[in-house]
């Protein structure tokens, strides 16, 4: 009998216990961001796009990159080739989806492009405090450095794999599989990203906290870098016409309005629609005479020939290191970062206890010394390939010998390496 009413008794006690936490449950959490509510800000959209960013500085990011670019080149040899090697695979072009950095190029890519399409698609719930010229300058700022991530991911992506699928903005459940788009497809979006957002992004950034976001010239010369990729060599187009006139516009000053950046013909969307789609203040609400808050298709791109050059000068526009014969080399060392021949660079934190990978984000110079060293070989580079007295000999390194900022390089015997790379 005892034991019959100690079951009751815990039964009834349990069924309690479950009221009590559904009750509970059913209750609203205050106090935490949700989709919903955490992109209604412009400090919140910040904190969004940097995330956008921080993609670029991973270890996941940096160790793929140098491998689908210099390192399966003709030219640079691995001490890892072998074909039962992940990087020998890729190498001699044998690989699978299965690889690693097949799969790392991928995936990390598609972050990135998540990220970006975070802001993207919420861009329109940012509550502005006043109607103020300013805050939508700022807000397009935000949404225009998205959109050139965007592009930058998929075009990483085009790259390597041709044609990929586009993600939606808005990622669903049910939404999750998408067909893959043609390489024609992937570049027109690459291409319309990289316009609007050569519209909406500031030429030049003041203070020095700003360094590093991406700019009018990041999205036209990265513009331009797709273009020629889409070009084919010795077949006439309208992609090279392209590449000249943005090259003018960049490099020349030539004047160019947004109608011409924008390719915008007005043919398929009014000019007001896109004007306010891309966070220009809307023409209802601004004042009657109030002089360049109104941006009519025939108005002017900022110009950039002022703001970049092909010399090489470093952030103020003084020589690097007067014009020497070094000049070009040290825009890749802390006496060139954002020189005026850079149009878009990674910032990465230095880390205060010395911790490196991800805590640091970004490599130490102990990275040239593992088994996995990517080199250039001395017979190779310099006898075959590059010719006698060819300039380029002077930017390679040899081995223990001190480079210019005073780190000593040792890469082994017979071995160098470029500065660049360095």
């Amino acid at each position: 009998m005892n034991k019959i009413l100690l079951k009751i008794t815990l039964g009834a006690a349990c069924l309690m216990s479950f009221t009590a936490c559904n009750d509970f449950l059913d209750k609203d959490v205050e106090g935490y961001a949700t989709d919903k509510n955490f992109y209604d800000t412009q400090y919140k959209m910040q904190s969004a796009l940097d995330a956008a960013y921080d993609v670029l500085q991973s270890d996941s990011y940096n160790d793929q990159e140098w491998r689908f670019g210099e390192a399966m080149g003709d030219n640079v040899y691995d001490t890892d080739e072998g074909t039962s090697s992940q990087m020998g695979q890729l190498v001699n072009f044998i690989f699978s989806t299965s690889n690693t950095w097949i799969l790392q190029r991928w995936n990390v890519n598609y972050k990135g492009i998540h990220r970006a399409n975070q802001v993207i698609y919420n861009i329109d719930r940012v509550r502005i405090s006043t109607d103020s010229y300013s805050q939508y300058q700022e807000i397009r700022n935000i949404y225009g450095q998205a959109k050139f991530l965007r592009a930058f991911y998929y075009f990483n992506l085009v790259k390597s794999f041709g044609g990929v699928p586009i993600r939606p903005e808005n990622e669903t459940v049910e939404g999750l599989v998408v067909p893959r788009s043609t390489a024609e497809e992937c570049y027109a979006y690459i291409e319309k990203d990289l316009r609007e957002a050569a519209v909406m992004l500031k030429p030049s950034y003041t203070g020095t906290s700003e360094l590093g976001k991406a700019t009018t010239g990041a999205a036209v010369g990265l513009l331009m870098k797709v273009l020629l990729y889409e070009a084919k060599n010795g077949v006439p187009s309208d992609k090279w016409n392209q590449i000249i006139e943005l090259g003018k516009y960049m490099v020349e000053g030539q004047p160019m309005t947004f109608a011409e950046m924008l390719k915008w013909s007005g043919s398929d969307e009014e000019w007001e629609t896109l004007r306010e789609k891309l966070w220009f203040k809307p023409k209802r609400l601004i004042q009657e005479g109030t002089a360049g808050e109104y941006e009519a298709p025939t108005y002017q791109m900022p110009n950039l020939s002022n703001v970049y050059s092909l010399k090489y000068n470093d952030y103020y526009g003084n020589a690097l290191h007067n014009g020497d014969k070094w000049s070009y080399c040290f825009q890749f060392y802390s006496d060139g970062e954002f020189c005026k021949s850079s149009v878009f660079e990674v910032v990465f934190k230095e880390s205060a206890d010395g911790t490196s990978g991800d805590t640091n984000e970004g490599y130490g110079l102990e990275f040239f010394n593992t088994g996995q060293t990517k080199m250039y070989t001395l017979d190779e580079l310099l006898d075959n390939i590059f010719a006698t007295g060819d300039a380029r000999r002077e930017y390679f390194i040899h081995h223990q010998t001190t480079t210019f900022d005073g780190e000593n390089w040792q890469g082994g015997e017979g071995r160098v390496v470029s500065l660049k790379w360095y």
